[in-house]
């Protein structure tokens, strides 16, 4: 014979215990009213245990859909350099989800700081000449 481990033979008298308080149960005691002579308590479908194994993981098939759908915009236009969010992880508002290419936005930037430069060289050779014809008047 074969030995079994603890959970099996909690399992096995669990199973007695229940099939034998269900065969209790179905039958009504001796003297109770309504009952006639020769009568026989309720069929009860019974069942040889066996040993046998249990699957340890079970795999099902299904769709999931999100909570809530949203849209996600960009506050300015260009291409998108990196992707920082995970598929199917929460995220919070205003967390960067993506980075976009920078390059075109640094040559504008630079461009824009030299038309500053040249405006604050034009404003300053402005009021050199201001102060000059403040002088000749």
């Amino acid at each position: 014979m074969k030995a079994t481990t603890g959970t099996q033979l909690k399992f096995f008298c669990s199973a007695v215990l229940c099939l034998s308080s269900l065969a209790v149960s179905c039958c009504k005691p001796p003297g109770q009213k309504g009952e006639q002579e020769g009568t026989r308590g309720r069929p009860v479908k019974t069942s040889v245990l066996r040993e046998a194994s249990v699957a340890s993981r079970v795999v099902k098939s299904g769709d999931l859909r999100a909570k809530k759908d949203v849209v996600l915009t960009a506050q300015v236009p260009g291409r998108v350099a990196t992707v920082k969010a995970v598929l199917g992880a929460p995220c919070q508002k205003g967390e960067a989800l993506v980075r976009l290419e920078t390059g075109a936005y640094k040559i504008a930037l630079v461009e824009a700081r030299a038309q500053i430069r040249g405006a604050e060289a034009a404003g300053a050779q402005a009021d050199k000449t201001y102060e000059r014809l403040q002088r000749l008047e």
